[in-house]
């Protein structure tokens, strides 16, 4: 048997940066600001992946802000070995929390559960808070589940409100412990823990 190598040269495409980067469009924050927002920014590697994933994470932000319905896309100009790129951004209109709605809460007090969280009436509606409030109600150990429903973001309406649905645990846990030696037969140790948040 004889054995033959066979070279194949392969020569590397063009290397492509990214160039400057624009927006168009945004209001909401300052270009400076949104560019602190993105991983793929001037003199990184061109990567459509990406630039596409730092556009959902500028729409993200946007909808933290009180724009919930914004768009974005991205626009790539190529010169030379450089890609020039304008988000194009539409914010949509500014959306607020209205009213904030508590049910299920039996001995919980409505206003220890209302300072309990980060979404306030009358400020910027905020995805990111009403995720960020939902996790720090589950975690109280009062509340075997609790829930934040929006009302009126589908229907784009300009106030949408807020729905907190709570499962309150029982407020006293009893735990006894029983133990047995032969000096003092049986022995016992209760033990009430009262979980109620407030």
């Amino acid at each position: 048997r004889h054995r033959h190598t066979i070279t194949i040269p392969v020569r590397e495409g063009e290397r492509v940066r990214i160039g400057q980067v624009a927006f168009q469009g945004l209001m909401t924050v300052t270009d400076k600001k949104a560019r602190r927002f993105l991983k793929w920014g001037s003199g990184k590697p061109y990567n459509p992946a990406g630039i596409d994933s730092d556009k959902e994470t500028l729409i993200v932000e946007l909808a933290s802000r009180g724009h919930p319905h914004a768009q974005a896309r991205v626009e790539v100009r190529r010169e030379g070995n450089l890609a020039h790129l304008t988000y194009q951004v539409e914010e949509g209109p500014e959306v607020t929390i209205g009213r904030i709605l508590v049910v299920g809460n039996q001995t919980t007090k409505e206003s220890a559960i209302l300072k309990s969280i980060s979404v306030k009436q009358g400020k910027p509606f905020s995805y990111k808070k009403i995720l960020e409030s939902q996790a720090g109600l589950r975690r109280i150990s009062a509340f075997g589940n609790a829930s934040i429903e929006t009302i009126g973001i589908k229907e784009r309406e300009p106030v949408v409100h807020s729905l907190i649905r709570i499962e309150e645990n029982p407020p006293i846990v009893a735990n006894f412990k029983a133990s047995y030696n032969t000096d003092t037969n049986f022995t016992g140790v209760l033990t009430l823990t009262d979980r109620n948040f407030m």
